[in-house]
């Protein structure tokens, strides 16, 4: 259900909040450690957009701050143009050593 708006918040290591997610939904993780997680800026931008992201789709937090899940905060854009925001100032070596699944 897109519109579920309940489940239990966690902080992850990587300082992004995840919530627990309907039994529906796409990208519930099932493994046992993770438990039933989603990470909140995408359930509030599937929630604001009325639909599921593609994998494809990653929700950067405009102000940098991760835990700032307000959809004045988030903006969905491609991998590309992650990578050019978060890495146009790392040297070579640093590029794509990220965590792009939290995303």
């Amino acid at each position: 259900n897109i519109l579920w708006r309940g489940g239990k918040k966690q902080l992850t290591k990587w300082g992004y909040y995840r919530v627990t997610t309907p039994i529906d939904h796409p990208r519930r993780k099932t493994s046992k450690n993770n438990g039933y997680y989603i990470f909140e800026h995408r359930l509030v931008m599937e929630q604001k957009l009325g639909r599921y992201l593609d994998s494809k789709e990653f929700v950067h937090h405009i102000n940098g701050i991760k835990t700032d899940n307000r959809i004045e905060n988030l903006i969905v854009i491609t991998k590309a143009q992650h990578n050019t925001i978060h890495f146009k100032n790392k040297p070579s070596h640093l590029k794509g050593k990220h965590h792009s699944d939290f995303h």
